[in-house]
């Protein structure tokens, strides 16, 4: 059974029941409603006029607004900015696909062993945007005995990745060099967690080397850099 309203001129609505319909009754609200609400029933029938869109999101003037809560994307997926223009080089995504930030745990260690050295402050904070790593760290410690080769700090958050190595400048505080020597960067190797410590030749020739360890003295190594990572 089907209830018609027919046109003025022509014509008809219909509203048609199921074939078992049952015993329902469906109250209309009293009013018109408003632009863009729709019918909401209560579940036991009544029907009242309910706000198009989603819950605490709200759009106007090409914009969308989320006026509580997260925008939550899922894996391998984020936000695509193919719309526009590109620079000079050749792009390969311009999909930004991730954010993370945090605290890790950055360890000085040794090319050989560990030397006997006693850790203090082990310090590490990290925004990943993207596939590029930003850092800060800070370690101290106290002399050992033993251990040799150079030194390096290990326990970097992120793999590094997409190149042969990077270069990343470091802040040193208290570390002792070779005489005639300064510490002036640190070098991260693709695939490793780790900064090898470099020095460089203070009379500006000459090229860097890995600064070795010294066993005998404590020190504190401060870093900040950034990197690329292919996870």
């Amino acid at each position: 059974m089907a209830l018609k309203l027919n046109g003025s001129s022509s014509g008809y609505v219909a509203i048609d029941a199921p074939a078992s319909a049952g015993s329902n009754t469906l109250v209309l609200p009293a009013d018109n409603g408003s632009n863009g609400e729709y019918l909401q029933t209560n579940g036991s029938g009544t029907l009242d006029w309910a706000a198009g869109g989603l819950t605490g999101v709200t759009t106007g003037s090409g914009n969308v607004t989320i006026t509580d809560g997260n925008l939550v994307v899922a894996s391998g997926h984020g936000i695509d900015f193919s719309a526009t223009g590109d620079g000079s080089g050749t792009d390969s995504s311009e999909l930004l696909d991730d954010y993370e930030e945090g605290d890790f745990t950055p360890a000085y260690k040794t090319s050989n062993d560990d030397g006997g050295h006693s850790m203090g402050t082990q310090t590490g904070k990290y925004r990943k945007v993207g596939s590029m790593v930003h850092f800060t760290a800070k370690m101290t410690w106290s002399g050992g005995s033993g251990g040799s080769g150079f030194c390096f700090m290990e326990g970097l958050p992120y793999a590094p990745g997409g190149s042969t190595f990077w270069y990343t400048h470091i802040a040193v505080d208290g570390y002792a060099c070779t005489t005639n020597r300064y510490l002036s960067e640190g070098e991260i190797h693709n695939s490793q967690d780790k900064i090898i410590i470099k020095e460089m030749n203070n009379s500006g020739g000459g090229s860097n080397y890995n600064a070795p360890y010294d066993g005998s003295v404590g020190g504190t190594l401060s870093l900040c850099g950034s990197y690329t990572t292919t996870s």
